[in-house]
């Protein structure tokens, strides 16, 4: 066809196309590749620090004052310690937008095909090279617990105003490894099993994620969120012989309704 002797028909088809290309929408397993760190950036949220692949945010899903709300750029999954909650850009984007599954890939089509889009899809893994492996989301394994005893930990007790003689009732030194790399922190047990891990570096926990419950034969219950939180309790009752209460200590906000029988 000759457009340049028809200009009216050169017009619509151009309108055809670009309505055509701005109707694309992304599928589920593209959204997926995105960029989570680039996603949050274009959405105003920087993180507050990082630590080789980790990210860490002040929480876009609510409010608060210390970073927890890791992004694992390795893996482009994101985790909410405040909340208990985690998952992938899809995950993050419904609860972040209040919207549904297909409403949010109305959205990140927009901005993949706006001129601020600065997204960059992540290789699939049927284009990896032959001798590439499938990375896993990363897990911590624990390897060994003790009394708490290394210096590194017993000077963060230390930073946080909290005695060894406190801490040592509750917590032990636990190794564990993470993406192949061992690393020793203070660990705090629940009732399931697994552990709160915390030492100057890190922060996270070992499944299963519950909570941790002490029975003081009282008549009384104080709950709590995490860990330090029940420390220093302890430490500001130091004095007191007798215990003062049962002690709740959630470990994540998430476990609060679960926990009110």
């Amino acid at each position: 066809m000759n457009f340049r002797k028809r200009p009216s028909q050169y017009l619509l088809f151009t309108r055809l196309i670009g309505l055509f290309m701005n109707s694309q929408k992304l599928s589920c397993e593209e959204a997926r590749r995105m960029d989570l760190v680039e996603y949050l950036a274009q959405l105003g949220h920087h993180p507050h620090h990082v630590r080789g692949h980790e990210y860490w945010y002040i929480s876009p899903l609510r409010g608060e004052k210390t970073a927890s709300f890791k992004v694992n750029r390795k893996l482009n999954l994101w985790f909410d310690h405040g909340v208990g909650k985690g998952g992938n850009i899809i995950d993050f984007g419904i609860l972040y937008h209040e919207c549904t599954v297909p409403e949010l890939l109305d959205r990140l089509s927009q901005y993949q095909n706006g001129p601020a889009f600065s997204f960059h899809l992540s290789l699939p893994s049927r284009l990896a090279g032959a001798g590439e492996k499938k990375e896993s989301p990363g897990k911590i394994i624990v390897l060994d617990a003790r009394p708490l005893a290394a210096k590194s930990l017993i000077d963060y007790l230390e930073s946080r105003k909290i005695p060894l003689d406190i801490a040592a009732r509750s917590c032990r030194e636990v190794d564990f490894s993470l993406y192949g790399k061992r690393q020793t922190a203070i660990g705090f047990p629940n009732r399931s099993g697994g552990y709160e891990l915390r030492s100057e570096q890190f922060k996270g926990s070992s499944s299963p994620k519950d909570i941790s419950f002490f029975d003081n034969r009282a008549d009384e219950i104080i709950v709590l969120e995490g860990f330090f939180n029940y420390l220093s309790f302890q430490t500001i009752n130091l004095n007191k012989q007798a215990p003062l209460t049962n002690a709740l200590i959630l470990n994540s906000l998430a476990f609060l309704e679960k926990s009110r029988p």
